[in-house]
């Protein structure tokens, strides 16, 4: 495992054809909304209290998830898949486009927000259910066909998602890890970057976004 810098982060991912993002709830914890079981197992979850008021949501969070929307549009991301239930990048604006939509796999389901307009939301499973079977396949097949498989924000206690990132081993792929402190995956990595997601996420946004360096 190597530890890389931003710089090289971003040149990794250019040269990648099928880099795929694995996020989980630890994304929303550090741009200032909640987190789930998928990110600290510290504490029981109401989810009476943790649902959401979309219309009252902070700007800032609102924003890192058009970011986050933005790099999934220019293929600097070809997919991501998410076990956080909070699917937030459905506030944001065009979120009825397929094209966005469809780059987005949310595995354990969305919360039932108060206020959500969106119909037909995958509903959340709850912590030992039965997991969406088809969802499973379909992450499988993502996860084996890319080359480059980005791993934030996700606790490796969550039985059976835990496993389904080390898949990417038996494929051709390689694994990167951002996180700001130690994560168990670091023990399968290829390379670590050591920065928080939103901040990556910001800058190779600057980069491969704003300065049209994304067809």
């Amino acid at each position: 495992m190597y530890k890389i810098s931003v710089d090289d982060f971003v040149n990794i991912l250019t040269r990648s054809d099928y880099p795929v993002l694995f996020i989980g709830s630890g994304y929303d914890y550090i741009i200032g909304h909640k987190y789930y079981y998928d990110y600290r197992s510290d504490g029981k979850i109401n989810l009476e209290k943790t649902s959401l008021i979309c219309r009252d949501l902070d700007r800032g969070v609102i924003d890192n998830y058009k970011t986050l929307l933005d790099l999934l549009e220019h293929d600097v991301f070809k997919f991501m898949i998410t076990t956080s239930p909070f699917c937030l990048y459905r506030c944001c604006d065009d979120v009825d486009r397929n094209v966005i939509r469809d780059k987005i796999l949310p595995l354990i389901g969305c919360i039932d927000c108060t206020d959500c307009f969106m119909d037909k939301l995958p509903k959340i499973t709850m912590i030992g259910a039965e997991l969406d079977h088809k969802l499973i396949v379909k992450a499988l097949t993502e996860i084996m066909i890319s080359d480059l498989l980005i791993i934030s924000g996700f606790n490796p206690i969550l039985s059976p998602l835990n496993l389904l990132p080390l898949l990417i081993r038996y494929g051709r792929g390689k694994v990167v890890v951002i996180e700001t402190n130690y994560n168990p995956y670091l023990s399968v990595a290829d390379y670590w970057l050591q920065l928080s997601l939103p901040r990556t996420l910001n800058n190779i946004h600057d980069r491969l976004c704003r300065n049209k360096l994304v067809s």
